[in-house]
């Protein structure tokens, strides 16, 4: 009776044991659970704020990239304007310097004029000297535009021009906005004087230096020529430019651009 009386308590014992167990294992699981639940947010709130690191690195890096950009746009600024003001300075000054030149050269030639009326009135009727003939005589002829120099048109005319930097002396000087023809004028031309007339185009431009991108010719005006020499200065491609009877003849077949 006492072992039947027992079997209900045992089988009772053996269940709560087995239910503790159970509440114990699900304990231990959720536990773990909770264990690793608390790992994986601790590792994303780690990512987190890894990332948030990160933007914040990428964020400071891209600020000083502007900044640092900005700074340059500035400073590039500054620059342009102080060149822009430079420019602008260098190019009045070029423009002032320019008018004062060619206010020289106007009141040389209104001097060149004065002097030649003056001697002119001086001299009265005596016969002038073969170079000033010869002189006038072309100096007149391209004047008033008895040729056609080197198939262009020079609207711009000017005779004995000084030099303004260095010492020199162009008999005539004709420009248009792309050319420019110096010509020197003799009587009577020696080989002599071909080197003299080819070192004209350097120091012209030296003192002239707005018309640098100009074209350069070169021609000898003569009522003369020795043996040999007008073929001479046709081989340094200058033109020759001379008196035969009333008329202006001018060989410039090996005519060259300085």
């Amino acid at each position: 009776m006492d072992n039947n009386n027992n079997q209900p308590f045992a089988a009772l014992e053996a269940m709560l044991i087995k239910f503790a167990k159970d509440a114990d294992q699900r304990r231990a699981e959720f536990n773990e659970m909770l264990k690793k639940s608390k790992e994986e947010d601790d590792r994303r709130n780690a990512e987190f704020d890894r990332r948030n690191a990160e933007n914040d690195r990428r964020k400071a890096e891209f600020d000083e990239m502007f900044k640092k950009s900005k700074e340059e746009d500035e400073h590039r600024k500054t620059e342009f304007d102080r060149r822009s003001a430079e420019l602008t300075a260098q190019l009045k000054q070029s423009s002032e310097d320019f008018d004062r030149r060619f206010a020289k050269v106007e009141q040389a030639q209104a001097e060149n004029a004065a002097l030649i009326k003056s001697q002119n009135q001086q001299i009265g009727g005596i016969t002038k000297s073969q170079g000033l003939i010869a002189e006038e005589y072309f100096s007149n002829s391209v004047k008033e535009g008895k040729v056609v120099l080197f198939g262009q048109k020079f609207n711009i005319f000017a005779k004995r021009v000084p030099g303004l930097i260095t010492p020199a002396e162009y008999d005539i000087v004709l420009s248009n906005c792309s050319s420019v023809c110096i010509i020197e004028i003799k009587y009577r031309v020696h080989d002599s004087d071909i080197p003299g007339v080819l070192a004209k185009v350097d120091s012209f431009r030296i003192n002239n230096p707005h018309f640098k991108n100009h074209r350069i010719y070169l021609g000898i005006a003569s009522l003369a020529f020795e043996d040999k020499v007008e073929s001479e200065i046709i081989k340094q491609g200058i033109a020759v430019i001379k008196q035969i009877g009333d008329s202006i003849v001018i060989n410039e077949g090996s005519l060259k651009v300085f």
